[in-house]
């Protein structure tokens, strides 16, 4: 049997801007990763690399480090209520 959505509830919050951070971490570390609810950051997507021509490969920058076995990490903070929108 198919369900049928009768209704809808949405729930609003004020408006706030994410802050992008992208970062290199080691591969271990971002598969060991897990939710931290106390914080309000959130890992939204991540790049593996296994082998140093792999960062060749989608043209990212190594910043002069070696690049196998680590990963491209974008993460989003949600800045203090106290911060203004920008």
């Amino acid at each position: 049997m198919l369900g049928v959505m009768t209704q809808l509830e949405l729930e609003g919050t004020d408006a706030y801007r994410l802050t992008e951070q992208i970062d290199v971490w080691p591969w271990d570390e971002v598969m060991g990763a897990g939710t931290n609810s106390s914080t309000s950051t959130v890992i939204s997507g991540s790049s593996g690399l296994p082998t140093e021509e792999s960062a060749a490969l989608y043209n990212l920058s190594s910043h002069g480090q070696t690049m196998a076995d680590k990963c491209y990490v974008r993460s989003m903070t949600r800045p203090p209520p106290t911060s203004p929108m920008i």
